[in-house]
């Protein structure tokens, strides 16, 4: 087994100026009211934008609450922090003409679908840790048990904000995770980041549930990513930290 190098802090210089993302959308960018990229089976445009190191020991996914600015306050920290070491990316949806700028702001979780977190993973190299919130978590959840079903090491790390903050739109799937997803979720470390005074306490039930480490930020509200950045930088930053561990011991398949 190659044991994946522990990132270091300005492991890129060069990389560490840039806190703007490129857009690296399937087929063509993603660029100003054109609405060029791939569409999805409804019709939205799917945006991947990727920070950091072409060949990054590790590669962080942030699933949108909105467009890729929605995630800046965690995703800036982090690329400071570690010199442009980790891979950053996001995926949202837009509809076409609108720019990738401009998310849907209800689109999802129904709009996007598994298929847009595989499209992102193509461009991560390294342990993937996904970055989830609100609605966006059973999303995350569903595709992370599916990959390590497959493969135990497909996903190295989750990290869930708020994952009640807000209620499933009509429609959304609102089911908790079966017995089988369950059993995969559990063997992927989990971190829940939550509100308790938001959420009443479903994020430490949830947490309990899933066997996963509980995060309460008292104040933090429906958004710790805004709210907190360095809180969740923090949590992501424990997260890559386990996945480099994890893989220096031998311990994944």
């Amino acid at each position: 087994m190659t044991t994946t190098p522990r990132p270091e802090r300005n492991a890129d210089p060069s990389l560490a100026e840039s806190t703007v993302p490129q857009a690296i959308t399937p087929a063509a960018p993603c660029a100003g009211a054109s609405g060029a990229g791939p569409l999805s089976a409804s019709g939205e445009v799917v945006c991947v934008h990727r920070w950091g190191a072409a060949h990054a020991p590790a590669t962080v996914i942030y699933l949108e609450r909105g467009d890729w600015r929605s995630w800046r306050p965690v995703t800036s920290r982090l690329h400071s922090r570690l010199g442009g070491g980790i891979a950053q990316i996001t995926v949202h949806r837009h509809d076409p003409g609108t720019g990738c700028n401009r998310a849907r702001e209800h689109a999802l979780p129904t709009a996007s679908s598994p298929t847009d977190l595989d499209t992102a993973a193509t461009y991560a190299t390294g342990a993937i840790v996904c970055v989830a919130t609100g609605t966006r978590c059973t999303l995350a959840q569903r595709w992370a048990a599916a990959r390590c079903r497959e493969n135990p090491a497909a996903v190295a790390g989750l990290v869930l904000l708020n994952p009640a903050a807000t209620a499933p739109p009509a429609g959304a799937p609102q089911d908790p995770p079966s017995a089988t997803d369950l059993g995969e979720l559990r063997e992927i470390p989990t971190w829940v980041v939550c509100d308790s005074l938001v959420d009443g306490g479903y994020g430490a039930r949830f947490a309990e549930a899933l066997w996963a480490d509980h995060i309460d930020i008292p104040g933090g509200g429906h958004a710790v990513e805004g709210s907190h950045p360095d809180r969740v930088m923090h949590t992501v930053l424990t997260a890559l930290e386990v996945a480099y561990l994890t893989d220096r011991r031998g311990d994944r398949p």
